[in-house]
């Protein structure tokens, strides 16, 4: 399975199974998995492909993509991208900075994370929120949407602030203000300003592809 949706004119999706995206890696990339187990190896490879074949729909010419000091993909000048996978799937986002800033995504495995974990990703008003918007039929439903959901925010704001201290509970999803109903928006809670501000440019939804849930971050240029 491999799929693509375009989002908006500047932003692509892209989605495979892990059999489906191994195609060669480019420059540098290889040495990045020296030591890797044969799963890690097969996970990075169909990360790297959705990427390229995201960046090739938006007439950008596919190159490496190399890894910074957080582990995060590093995309080529003017593209913001983000990579995630479970253990059957891999999923790319990609972006034009004339529109966008920075992208996160996080792909829901489908396993419970259970009441218990819960409790260290959110509370119940915020999965009130996600069941009354329709965004998640169930309490079990929010609590994985909004660990996915916070992930992909992390790896937004990450690419603008560098920050890698944000947690769970200093992320709230909040009603959108504006446009669809199903677009979060997203406050900060106990953290820096610059932080809080940061979060408050960002937006988050799920997407369904093939029966996949991915929480999709977005960073635009427009305050």
């Amino acid at each position: 399975m491999t799929h693509f949706e375009r989002l908006s004119s500047n932003l692509v999706l892209a989605v495979c199974t892990l059999d489906d995206g191994q195609a060669p890696l480019l420059g540098g990339e290889a040495a990045l998995l020296h030591g890797s187990t044969r799963s890690r190896i097969k996970e990075f490879t169909a990360g790297r492909c959705m990427a390229r074949a995201a960046m090739n729909l938006l007439g950008i010419r596919p190159q490496e993509i190399l890894q910074g000091p957080g582990g995060e993909p590093l995309f080529p000048a003017d593209v913001c991208g983000s990579i995630s996978h479970s253990a059957s799937v891999a999923a790319a986002l990609v972006g034009s900075q004339s529109t966008l800033i920075a992208v996160g995504i996080d792909v829901n495995d489908g396993r419970p994370i259970g009441a218990l974990a819960a409790l260290d990703v959110t509370w119940a008003r915020e999965t009130r929120l996600l069941m009354h918007l329709g965004i998640c039929a169930d309490e079990a439903a929010a609590h994985n949407f909004a660990f996915s959901a916070k992930e992909a925010i992390y790896k937004c704001q990450y690419h603008v602030t560098n920050y890698d201290s944000l947690h769970f509970h200093q992320v709230r999803l909040v009603a959108p203000t504006s446009g669809s109903a199903d677009v979060l928006s997203v406050a900060g809670w106990r953290v820096p300003q610059k932080i809080a501000a940061t979060l408050a440019r960002v937006q988050v939804n799920l997407k369904v592809i093939c029966g996949v849930e991915i929480a999709v971050a977005t960073y635009s240029t427009i305050e």
